[in-house]
């Protein structure tokens, strides 16, 4: 646990309904989402840029990233191309949906075999909310050069859930590693603050409960996926499928500043970098990278 009170069994229900939701979403519509999701977002390089320079000098072949709720792989387009007799990258994605991991298995074939000096690559099945799974992972703890968690925790129902995640994400971090997460900031924009769902009409579809309906937290929202309709007397956009819904966390900067505080205290931790990437206005992902001390 992080040290917070263990939540009551109620909103842990709640929590597991909210990421039924989003299981669901992502079984029925994983095609289409993978469609829209081909390329690497520019805060990834970023952070692979700063991760080449800080590991460069520490020991090993080569640098081991874990690429945690990998999705379709897209990270790989980004990895850099190491100079001759460089250090190579492996790479390891972890993802739960199994559509999305059969697109990263096809995005790895059509790389083509790795050469020597190009990123080997592995990807494993495993749900990273069950604490129980995590050992799929790790096999030895600390074992990772980088450890990221792109697009991931925006998923993550309750703020203990999420740091519950982060915690064991740098519990695979080797000494001198580094962490790297990204924070989805969407209500700080207000086309997409436009597009939340009421959680009435999320009831009324059979979307979630009531009893979940009441238990959201400040910045959770409900999103639809793909094209929305109005209808008189109510409220926001309602979604064309009744199954196109996810449940979406939208990140504070004080909630990250707790979060990181709290799941990699120092000294055990050191941050290297703050920033804000990604969409047309360079802000709708927060990122946040640290170091493990040697």
């Amino acid at each position: 646990m992080s040290g917070q009170d263990d939540p009551p069994a109620a909103l842990r229900r709640a929590w597991h309904e909210l990421d039924a939701l989003n299981e669901r979403f992502y079984r029925r519509h994983a095609a289409s989402f993978s469609r829209t999701r081909q390329r690497a977002w520019p805060g990834w390089s970023t952070v692979l840029t700063l991760a080449s320079e800080r590991l460069a000098a520490l020991p090993g072949e080569g640098v081991r990233l874990l690429d945690v709720a990998c999705g379709n792989a897209r990270l790989l387009d980004a990895l850099p191309a190491p100079a001759a007799g460089g250090a190579r990258w492996t790479y390891v994605g972890v993802e739960r949906s199994l559509p999305l991991l059969a697109a990263a298995r096809r995005r790895i074939g059509e790389l083509g075999q790795p050469t020597p000096t190009e990123p080997r690559h592995a990807l494993l099945a495993a749900d990273l909310l069950r604490a129980d799974e995590w050992p799929l992972v790790a096999g030895e703890r600390r074992c990772f050069d980088l450890v990221v968690a792109f697009g991931l925790l925006h998923h993550v129902p309750g703020r203990v859930q999420r740091d519950e995640l982060l915690r064991r994400a740098g519990d695979l971090v080797r000494p001198g590693g580094l962490v790297a997460v990204s924070f989805w900031q969407f209500l700080a924009l207000p086309a997409l603050r436009a597009r939340r769902i009421d959680p009435a009409v999320a009831v009324d579809l059979g979307a979630i409960s009531r009893a979940t309906a009441e238990r959201l937290e400040p910045g959770d929202a409900l999103l639809p996926w793909g094209d929305t309709e109005t209808r008189e007397g109510v409220a926001g956009p309602l979604p064309r499928e009744a199954d196109a819904i996810r449940f979406c966390h939208s990140a504070s900067d004080e909630e990250i500043d707790a979060l990181l505080d709290g799941s990699f205290p120092a000294p055990i931790w050191s941050p290297v970098a703050r920033f804000s990437s990604d969409g047309r206005s360079g802000t709708l992902n927060a990122y946040a990278m640290l170091q493990r001390a040697p």
